[in-house]
């Protein structure tokens, strides 16, 4: 089974609670995440070198404010933010805050994060990625998004991201000469829906390779 890898079997062993578990797949082209996810893209959050921008599928809508305060290789702290009474947003160290009205999906598992570093000498890393829950809950990523090229990382979850949720981390732009335009150099996040049969798979996977893993002790 495809959805089946070696670090995603690593993670669920290494995951205290099943319910609350978090795994992580790296792909480099939509195509290939479009084989592994079912539905969501209810909005967009953006981020790039001239604004930030939230953008929704259905019925379309945007709001976006301006943004240029990067600096070559310092990290800025962003979140994403899902209210389950139905509000998206997204901000930059606090400051920069955009939203729309939205709902996702009820059964939504997962949160594609893309990085897309296009311009020569330009790279985009998000990292220290965090989900915290209402209450405050929060579980470590554990993972890292890292262009240049582009890197499509897909986080599925146990977790009910349908009720509201926070995605934080901190955000790094590197550039070679000048701050590039931002069809060259973003950031994105967007809700998504994995197939539930594989994520059961991959719960029972985990489970039988640990159960053979200990009767081999």
């Amino acid at each position: 089974m495809r959805f089946i890898t070696a670090i995603t079997l690593c993670s669920l062993l290494a995951t205290p609670a099943f319910s609350d578990l978090i795994a992580t797949q790296h792909f480099s082209s939509q195509a290939e995440v479009d084989a592994h996810v079912v539905g969501g893209y209810e909005f967009f959050a953006r981020g790039d070198t001239q604004k930030l921008r939230i953008t929704r599928t259905d019925p379309p809508a945007a709001a976006e404010t301006p943004f240029t305060l990067w600096n070559d290789g310092v990290p800025h702290a962003f979140k994403v933010v899902y209210n389950a009474g139905g509000i998206a947003g997204i901000s930059i160290d606090d400051l920069y805050t955009i939203q729309v009205p939205v709902t996702i999906r009820p059964d939504t598992n997962g949160l594609l994060i893309t990085a897309l570093a296009a311009g020569d000498g330009c790279g985009v890393q998000l990292g220290n990625l965090v989900i915290t829950l209402p209450g405050f809950v929060m579980h470590n990523v554990a993972d890292t998004a890292a262009a240049p090229g582009t890197d499509y990382l897909l986080v599925t979850t146990g977790l009910p991201l349908a009720g509201g949720f926070i995605l934080s981390g901190t955000v790094t732009f590197n550039w070679a000469q000048s701050l590039p335009p931002p069809v060259e150099q973003w950031f994105e996040v967007a809700p998504v829906v994995v197939p539930e049969p594989a994520a059961g798979l991959l719960l029972s996977a985990g489970l039988l390779l640990a159960r053979r893993r200990g009767g081999n002790r």
